[in-house]
């Protein structure tokens, strides 16, 4: 049991190296920095978007318009020109978004016909935040419809509520969820949901996807500068070395997807907020009672698929990193484990298992990565049955691939085991079988 901790503490020292950590930290800290500065101007108060107004039909129901646009909290600014050209015309002020009342815009809704007005949006930069200000102006036309409608409404009703007829039915909306019935807006436990559904597959495919690199990079680095041979021809019990090596990648990263996901969280809270904590307090509850709220349960059993999930591309990045020949080689040779873990990531984001074809989702569910990416949302439905299976069927792949690592590792062929693509191309265009050989 010594020599294994003497080379756990090895394989942690080789692996948590100054190119490794400062990179990683770097990118938490900017991570966290970006989340505090958005979540700073998504509290701050945005200034509103100034609206030119061209009134050219200057009658009772053009005022009217215009009252109602400063009732929804828009900025006017009048433009005296007489025309529009000469409003287009005046460079210095294109850069304010401009509408226009057309002449007789009055005259058409007291005649029951339809009435146009004209926004001229002025785009002065295409980031998020001035097409979020366009947007903004582009509510201005709605503003005024919805006005104009009640209008309308009003006076063929003979003064009846123009709001009662426009809406004369109100919803309440409920979500059933495990069994559990909730009054909650139906838009709210969306919001949260896919905060939770797309978040953590995003980090969970991060972990993986770190670690098994690492521990490939760790393999072909050992072959490349003759290490390896050391180890082997040390009176070490192969199952250690294997063992310790795995165990060794498995902490490593799961200590800095741990501070990579603290940073991630907040950039992405930043964006996506927080549904619990823009709830009130009877909406809060309720969320809870769904299940929506991941209790300490839930958490654990979530951690645990992830870790067994990373554990398994430990194993199988070790077995294909036994394949390269170089460090240059080494990201060739993890290519089929990246195609399976994006497979197992990006098609249950878009496919319904439940109503998915057999075929597929047995396809799926062979796949170890894919029991954590839907590990989040079967705690989430209560199914926590699915996700007891999950682990244990990702811990019998993760027993068989340290079976074949061992075995491996067992003989010299780790020394010689290699896949010439440029060999196998050249086999392959020949017509003759592929060279991927053990000597």
């Amino acid at each position: 049991m010594r020599k294994f901790f003497v080379l756990l503490r090895k394989e942690v020292a080789e692996l948590l190296t100054r190119q490794i950590v400062i990179p990683m930290l770097a990118m938490i800290l900017l991570f966290a920095a970006l989340g505090k500065v958005l979540s700073v101007q998504k509290r701050a108060p945005h200034p509103v978007e100034p609206l030119r107004v061209l009134d050219l039909d200057r009658s009772a129901l053009s005022e009217r318009s215009l009252g109602a646009l400063r009732t929804a909290g828009f900025r006017l600014v009048q433009d005296r020109s007489a025309d529009r050209a000469g409003a287009l015309g005046a460079s210095s002020r294109l850069t304010l978004p401009l509408l226009v009342i057309p002449e007789g815009f009055q005259d058409r809704i007291m005649e029951s016909q339809r009435a146009e007005i004209e926004l001229y949006a002025v785009f002065r930069g295409l980031n998020i935040r001035s097409l979020a200000a366009m947007g903004q102006v582009a509510r201005s036309v709605q503003t005024v419809n919805a006005d104009m409608s009640r209008f309308a409404i009003g006076r063929a009703a003979g003064g009846a509520s123009a709001d009662l007829l426009r809406s004369p039915v109100s919803g309440r909306e409920f979500v059933v969820l495990g069994g559990v019935v909730e009054n909650l807006p139906i838009a709210q436990v969306m919001g949260l949901v896919q905060s939770q559904t797309y978040l953590f597959p995003v980090l969970i495919f991060l972990a993986i996807m770190f670690s098994a690199q690492m521990v490939a990079m760790s393999i072909v680095s050992e072959k490349e500068n003759k290490t390896l041979e050391i180890l082997l021809s040390s009176p070490i019990d192969r199952r250690a070395l294997v063992l310790a090596k795995l165990t060794a990648s498995a902490l490593v990263a799961l200590a800095l997807t741990a501070a990579y996901m603290i940073g991630l969280r907040s950039f992405m809270g930043a964006i996506a907020g927080d549904a619990l904590a823009q709830a009130n307090a009877a909406a809060r509850t309720a969320l809870v009672h769904l299940g929506l709220q991941l209790t300490p349960a839930g958490g654990f059993l979530i951690g645990l698929s992830l870790l067994f999930g990373i554990l398994c591309a430990l194993a199988i990045a070790m077995v294909l990193g036994m394949l390269a020949d170089d460090v240059k080689s080494a990201p060739a040779a993890t290519t089929p484990l990246t195609i399976v873990l994006l497979t197992a990531y990006l098609l249950p984001l878009f496919v319904d298992m439940d109503a998915s074809p057999a075929a597929l989702r047995w396809t799926l569910l062979a796949i170890p990565f894919t029991h954590a990416f839907l590990a989040p949302q079967n705690v989430m439905l209560g199914k926590f049955a699915l996700v007891a299976l999950g682990i244990a069927y990702q811990a019998a792949v993760f027993a068989v691939f340290v079976f074949v690592t061992t075995r491996l590792f067992a003989g010299e062929a780790l020394l010689t085991l290699k896949f010439d693509m440029r060999a196998w191309l050249r086999g392959r265009r020949a017509g003759a079988p592929r060279p991927g050989e053990a000597s």
